[in-house]
């Protein structure tokens, strides 16, 4: 690729983002400056490979050496935002089969970094996961989908039966952050769990999870409830709320 031009499907993807994302004309200057740099390190570093085919460890190398010029954290989390936009882009035109960037944030030098749980604590937090009734498989189900596939409170609340796409394993979100869509993956053991809820429930269409009073859609504050319970329950002395799955998700994948 010619180092003075973009890559047409960079381009594709600020086009989309002035023309239906409807981003101002800064930002998508912004965001092009970025994808410019990014794109010119990795010619120089990995000449056969296109940016959305980097791997994690790559995006980790460009952190360390983007530091060793002095740029701040808060300068990096911003373009790592960026390619991270675009590279979802791109898992949504299937150029890619996952954001290795999904999950992963740099914290400002002056905030702390955010809780998570140590393996040794989520072992123990699983273990007291019953199945004994409906409510108790439910709940197991909502906490290893929270930490098995890294989901957000939302996108757990959010989901419907249809969501699961069977002949894939995978989950479909329809309004992750941003408003976008994507496909998750979900591990062998938490689709056995799954399939097993499902099976208890007789795989009535609708919302994936619902309240036991009322039998409405699932919200966070009751989801933060269960987490924070079973946290209790389990013995461990942080607290303990679904965005902590999520960090510890993303943590131990790394």
């Amino acid at each position: 690729m010619n180092k003075a031009v973009l890559d047409p499907w960079v381009e594709g993807h600020l086009e989309y983002l002035e023309k239906i994302a409807k981003r101002n004309h800064k930002t998508i200057t912004d965001i092009r400056c970025t994808l410019k740099r990014i794109t010119l390190y990795m010619l120089e570093k990995y000449p056969t490979k296109n940016l959305w085919e980097i791997d994690f460890k790559s995006f980790l190398k460009w952190i360390d050496d983007e530091r060793a010029t002095d740029r701040s954290v808060k300068t990096i989390a911003k373009d790592l935002s960026h390619i991270r936009g675009f590279l979802n882009y791109m898992l949504r035109n299937e150029r890619c089969d996952r954001n290795v960037l999904d999950g992963f944030y740099l914290q400002d030098d002056k905030e702390t970094m955010p809780d998570f749980l140590e393996l040794e604590e989520v072992e123990r937090l699983i273990s007291v996961l019953s199945v004994k009734k409906f409510e108790d498989r439910r709940n197991r189900t909502m906490v290893l989908l929270l930490y098995g596939c890294g989901l957000r409170t939302n996108e757990l609340c959010s989901l419907d039966v249809m969501d699961i796409d069977s002949e894939h394993q995978e989950l479909h979100i329809r309004h992750a952050k941003g408003d976008l869509e994507r496909q998750l993956p979900i591990a062998e053991t938490v689709w056995t769990e799954l399939l097993a809820y499902l099976s208890e429930r007789n795989w009535k269409k609708g919302p994936l999870f619902r309240t036991s009073a009322k039998h409405r859609r699932m919200n966070p504050k009751i989801l933060g409830n269960v987490v924070f319970d079973f946290a209790l329950k389990a013995g461990i002395e942080k607290k303990v709320t679904p965005k902590t799955l999520r960090h510890s998700f993303a943590t131990h994948l790394m």
